[in-house]
């Protein structure tokens, strides 16, 4: 399919569409917050920036796009934006490009199917006349949305009421110039607070977290390298945080346990904790 495309997308036309692409409206349901962590006096209070846009080096538009740099473009709201500007009046080359380019997006990412999901309703009607070439690309958008949608249904369908499966967040751990640490979760009605700093004095045991919720903070330190127990006493928060350490591709350095604190003195718990051998044990709210 990128072969099919690219052709089209090298051309100047990806320069122009960059150009007239706008960060996604307030309201658009996008959900990513950016933290810079680590010491207060290095970095201050309160650096915190919601629904990061493009970064220079994505402009003009990257292609061909392989799947990390599509899911970094769809963290951004960039599905959200092309389908903004395809309501606007562009060239002819800059709206079929558009259209293709958000179709290399939904195919690569769930998270732009996501994104669509909030604002488009299906069957997709654009006002604009299509001619052939874009009414095939637009039916291929539709049937990767139909799809998505499909797929969190089902999983909508097991979510117990309270923990309302909002969309995905996305939490990026930032700290100077080090690359970010993404952490996405889902179940968003419980969103947490979050672990801060790559100096956190840890030791080089397994580290406990209490009260874990949908598991923010123990998957984070996880892509910092720890090995981490994350714990909670609600069933249904359990298997939403061990869904969330599956989609973050950390099960290797992640283990889920049911702890009641009131519990935790009893003597097989006591026992339980104690083989462990934790160098720390850390809390969030």
């Amino acid at each position: 399919l990128a072969g099919i495309f690219a052709a089209m997308l090298r051309l100047p036309v990806l320069g122009e569409l960059s150009k007239v692409l706008r960060p996604p409206t307030e309201g658009s349901g996008l959900r990513v917050i950016v933290l810079e962590v680590g010491r207060s006096e290095e970095f201050g209070a309160g650096r915190i920036q919601v629904n990061p846009w493009l970064p220079p080096e994505h402009v003009p538009l990257p292609w061909p796009l392989d799947d990390e740099v599509a899911e970094d473009l769809s963290s951004r709201g960039l599905s959200l934006s092309l389908w903004n500007v395809l309501q606007t009046n562009l060239s002819d080359g800059a709206y079929l490009a558009a259209l293709k380019y958000l179709h290399a997006l939904v195919s690569q990412s769930k998270a732009a199917s996501d994104q669509l999901l909030q604002v488009v309703e299906l069957p997709i009607v654009l006002r604009r006349r299509q001619g052939a070439g874009a009414d095939s690309v637009l039916a291929g958008i539709e049937q990767f949305v139909k799809q998505r949608l499909a797929e969190v249904q089902c999983a909508g369908s097991r979510q117990r009421d309270w923990t309302r499966n909002a969309g995905s967040y996305e939490v990026w751990l930032h700290r100077g110039s080090d690359p970010a640490i993404k952490v996405r979760v889902t179940g968003g009605g419980r969103l947490a607070s979050l672990a801060g700093s790559r100096e956190l004095s840890l030791g080089d045991g397994p580290v406990l977290e209490l009260g874990s919720g949908i598991g923010i903070v123990g998957i984070a330190l996880a892509k910092m390298g720890h090995k981490v127990v994350l714990s909670d006493r609600e069933p249904v928060l359990l298997e939403q945080m061990q869904a969330n350490i599956e989609h973050n591709g950390v099960r290797d350095q992640c283990r889920v346990l049911r702890l009641e604190w009131a519990k935790a003195g009893t003597p097989q718990m006591r026992r339980a904790l104690a083989s462990q051998r934790f160098t720390a044990v850390v809390g969030a709210d």
